[in-house]
């Protein structure tokens, strides 16, 4: 499935003859964005239960590191879209149907924050905040944005509160660069002091399906992801 969908990656290089032009470049990045998160829906029902290997000769651990490596492939390449159309200044004209298309990214990078590997859990706190800035952005054309950006604030927020209590029981000292200080944003703790992700599923169960709660009620609570 995976092959199939990266052939319309090189169909639309191949046919892409005017790229130059800022309307057709962001058609081509809205593209971009949607394949990927294709990508990211195909592989997510796997970042967090690991099926039985079908293959003897497979390592349940192999399995597991290509599914993350092809996720965050894809999370990574998102950003890089998102950075090439800011800089194009064509955040502003987005499509709404894009903040659909980040759910998943924002998705994998919340599960990576949380991670107990200090390199991967910082980079996917600054990945996140990067998605984040361009949810901001959008927040006054889209209501989906405001929707997705309180809930997601939230859940960095609770992911946060975790880690200076885990932090704090192991009696392990809190990194807190000085850029972040005046902010109270906490970005990393000593390794070993967090919990696994299985143990912090109940922080982002709202967030693994963030719309599912408009659907149910009609509308969000004014106070509830403030």
């Amino acid at each position: 499935m995976e092959d199939k969908i990266r052939e319309y990656y090189h169909r639309k290089d191949h046919n892409m003859t005017h790229r130059h032009r800022q309307i057709v470049s962001s058609h081509a990045y809205h593209l971009d964005l949607y394949l990927e998160s294709v990508i990211l829906i195909l592989y997510r029902p796997f970042l967090l239960e690991k099926p039985e290997v079908n293959s003897p000769s497979a390592s349940a651990n192999e399995w597991r590191s290509n599914i993350e490596r092809k996720m965050r492939a894809a999370a990574m390449s998102t950003n890089g879209i998102l950075g090439n159309m800011a800089s194009a200044d064509m955040i502003s004209s987005c499509q709404s149907m894009i903040c659909i298309a980040l759910v998943p990214t924002l998705q994998i990078y919340l599960v990576d924050s949380t991670s107990t590997k200090s390199l991967v859990r910082r980079m996917g706190i600054h990945n996140l905040e990067l998605c984040m800035v361009v949810i901001e952005e959008l927040k006054t054309t889209y209501f989906g944005a405001e929707i997705l950006f309180r809930m997601f604030t939230k859940a960095q927020s609770q992911v946060r509160n975790r880690r200076v209590a885990a932090a704090a029981a192991a009696g392990k000292d809190v990194y807190q660069p000085s850029s972040n200080a005046d902010a109270g944003i906490v970005t990393d703790v000593a390794d070993g002091v967090y919990p696994n992700n299985m143990e912090v599923l109940d922080v982002f169960s709202v967030a693994w399906n963030p719309f599912a709660q408009v659907a149910a009620n009609g509308f969000l609570d004014n106070n509830e992801y403030v």
